[in-house]
This record gives C-alpha cells, sequence and structure tokens, in this order.
C-alpha cells in the first residue's frame, strides 16, 4: 500500500477483489472500514443487502455490545442495553430499508423514532418486513403510549406476528393492546402467541386477559427450573369462554393432566405438539384425544385473506367473461334444481390431524419400559384413534 505525505493511500481495487477481501471480514471490521470511502460504503451496504435479511435485537441484560452474522440463515443478532442510541442508529441505517424478519424487545420498537436516521418523514421504519417476532418483557402505560403514538409509521405491509408474552396480570392487557393495534392496522394479519410463566394459574391469567380472535398459533411453555402441573380442560375451556381459536397448539416443559370429558378445542386443530413433558396419566391423556375426535360439530376456522393479497390475486388471475370467450351464454341453474332428492352431506372435518410428541417425554404409567415407552405409546394412540396422524420420531430419553 503506498504512502503519500506520511498518509496510507488505499489503492483502486476492482469491485470483485474488494468484495473477496471484505468476505473474510467479521461484521465489526466492516462495520469500522465502511467509513473509509464512499465507494467502500456501498459496497458494505450492498454486501448487507444480500446478506441480512433478519434482524434480531437482544437488549434485556445485556451491558456490552456484541454482534453475531450467520449468513446460511441471512440473519444478524446484536446485543446492547437500552440506552445504546449511537449503536442502534448505525445500525437502523445499515438494514432497516430492506429487512424481511425482525425479532425485537417491545421497548425497541416504540423508541425507535428517537434514533438518528436518513430518511424521508413519511416514509415508514421497516418498509419490506412481513415477519415480526416481539418479546414482552414489560409493557407499562407509558410504553403503550408510546407505542401507539408510533405504530403508524412502523410497518408498511407486515403478515404475521408472534407476540412472546412474559408479563403477569394488568401488563398482559397492555400486551393484548399492541396486538390489536397491529391488527387494525394491518388487516389479514396471521398470529402467533407464546405464552411463558412458571405455573398453570399464571398462564390461565394471561389467557384471560387476551382478546378474542383467532391465532395461528399457540405455544404454552413453562418457565420454572422443575416441571409445574398444567390442566388440559383448564387451558381448553378458557378458550373457549374467550373465543381464542388456533390452529397448532403445544405444551412444552409441564406435567400434563387431562379430563376426558372436555375435549382439547371446539374448532379444528392442524397440530398438537407436546415437547419435554410429563403425562401424568397416558390413559386419561388418549381418552381426551379420543373424546376430541369423536365432535361431529367440530368447525374450522378459515381466515381471511388481506384486501392486497385479494387484489394482487385478482390481477394476476383476471375473471373471464363466458360470453366474450364461447359467443354465448349459459342460463345458471341452481343446485337445489337438480338434486331435489338428494341430501347434502356435510364436509366431515376432523377435529385433529396429528399429534406430536417431541424432546424429554415421560409416560407415568409405563416409565419402566425405558426406551420401549415410546414403542407402546404410539401404539395405544394408533389402537385407539384410527383417523389421528402421530409423530413420536423427535422423541428421545436419558438414562
Amino acid at each position: 500500500m503506498p504512502m503519500i505525505g506520511g498518509r496510507w493511500i488505499s489503492p483502486s481495487l476492482p469491485d470483485v477483489v474488494l468484495l473477496k477481501i471484505f468476505d473474510n471480514l467479521s461484521y465489526r471490521d466492516l462495520c469500522n472500514v465502511e467509513g473509509v470511502c464512499r465507494r467502500w460504503q456501498n459496497l458494505i451496504h450492498g454486501k448487507f443487502r444480500r446478506e441480512v435479511h433478519e434482524l434480531v435485537v437482544e437488549q434485556m441484560g445485556c451491558k456490552k455490545l456484541e454482534t453475531a452474522q450467520n449468513v446460511a440463515l441471512e440473519r444478524l443478532t446484536i446485543s446492547c442495553p437500552f440506552d445504546s442510541q449511537e449503536f442502534l442508529s448505525g445500525m437502523m441505517r445499515r438494514h432497516h430499508g430492506w429487512l424481511k424478519r425482525l425479532t425485537c424487545d417491545v421497548r425497541f420498537l416504540a423508541t425507535v423514532g428517537q434514533l438518528t436516521l436518513k430518511k424521508d418523514a413519511k416514509k415508514k421504519f421497516f418498509t419490506t418486513v412481513d415477519t415480526l417476532w416481539i418479546v414482552m418483557l414489560t409493557c407499562s402505560d407509558e410504553l403503550l403510549q408510546e407505542f401507539a403514538s408510533i405504530e403508524e409509521m412502523l410497518f408498511l405491509d407486515l403478515k404475521h406476528v408472534t407476540l412472546q408474552i412474559h408479563l403477569l396480570s394488568d401488563p398482559v392487557k397492555n400486551a393484548a393492546k399492541v396486538l390489536k393495534l397491529l391488527r387494525d392496522r394491518n388487516p389479514g394479519l396471521t398470529v402467533g402467541v407464546e405464552l411463558h410463566a412458571e405455573t398453570s394459574k399464571h398462564i390461565t391469567n394471561q389467557l384471560s386477559c387476551l382478546e378474542e380472535g383467532h391465532l395461528k398459533s399457540l405455544k404454552i411453555i413453562c418457565t420454572a427450573l422443575e416441571q409445574s402441573p398444567l390442566q388440559l380442560d383448564e387451558i381448553s375451556l378458557i378458550c373457549e369462554s374467550r373465543k381464542i381459536s388456533y390452529d397448532w397448539l403445544g405444551f412444552r416443559d409441564w406435567i400434563i393432566s387431562s379430563n376426558p370429558l372436555v375435549p382439547l378445542a371446539k374448532h379444528h386443530i392442524d397440530v398438537f405438539r407436546i415437547s419435554s413433558c410429563t403425562l401424568a396419566d397416558v390413559d386419561k391423556f388418549i381418552d381426551t384425544l379420543q373424546k376430541n375426535q369423536k365432535q361431529t360439530d367440530c368447525r374450522k376456522i378459515v381466515f381471511d385473506q388481506s384486501p392486497k393479497d385479494k387484489e394482487n390475486k385478482e390481477i394476476q388471475e383476471p375473471k373471464k367473461d363466458f360470453r366474450s370467450v364461447f359467443g354465448f351464454s349459459l342460463k345458471k341453474v341452481r343446485k337445489i334444481d337438480l338434486y331435489k332428492d338428494q341430501e347434502q352431506e356435510k364436509e366431515h372435518v376432523n377435529p385433529l390431524d396429528k399429534l406430536e410428541v417431541a424432546g424429554q417425554c415421560n409416560f407415568t404409567n409405563f416409565n419402566f419400559l425405558n426406551r420401549k415407552a415410546q414403542q407402546e405409546f404410539e401404539y395405544r394412540v394408533k389402537s385407539r384413534i384410527l383417523d389421528l396422524e402421530i409423530d413420536v420420531s423427535n422423541l428421545y430419553f436419558i438414562f
């Protein structure tokens, strides 16, 4: 590298050569060298645009700045304290314009307007993000007001959001209001909810604070050091009373008990998953599944497309007029006129399509079978419930 006047002068290397060099640098090094010149900055930002489509912002409990890039997953993970305004401003300037997936605390979204960005005042902060994961560790009334004041400027076309709730009592209601704001702003938004708590009582309190609606997934996780007991029928009844439905239901790290008289849900469920749980009574658990599958009036929740998706579909598939194509029209005949003597049967809806059992699960009734407990459980379910698919391939045992 030549030196002129006591200063190092970088040679004018071709872009291909520079990009090869940049491939061997860490994310921190790239952020440092982007200030060499405008050309280097453009090359590095173009590299970020191709390689970073997901951003994970971890702030709770972080005391120093850290970054980790996973090129294979197109993911950038940053860790920083909540007051790292300058660091977050630089990160947002590099990435906010072309992200597709975002994971962050609700406080980050509420205060993103305080960051220093070079953008038009009317432009959204995350114009390309369609998948959002919000971690709800706190949600005070003041934080809710801050989020409500900036929510309109956050996303352009959000399609899916997952709420990971660690709150108890009243703050859960604020979390539900955050979700309502996003749903009102983005028609057709699909929603997933993760509830984290130490006891089943806290879980039922969280569910009772959620507003009615359909969820793409509902995952309930025990955060206690040791597994806590949980009644399946309590979860089913409170969801029914709150008019909360879901396509996917999962439990992790619980001691699960069930009431054979109460089904899992009154609506269709695609997948029911238990992971690293203890089944207090296997026979009662299977009786509950059997009771669920015997439902005859089970309904399937059909989620409406967003208006933008419907418009795009209509543009891609324009309606063809029969008369303009064939030169003549046909008289419409009602089905009732064609099949007066035939009763139209309702399409049968299977209440539950698939049961997944994964992780280190314990079957109280036959733990003495060790590894063969998996085969015994699978045999009992299949022999008693013929129309249910079961997957135990991800079960493992530690002795």
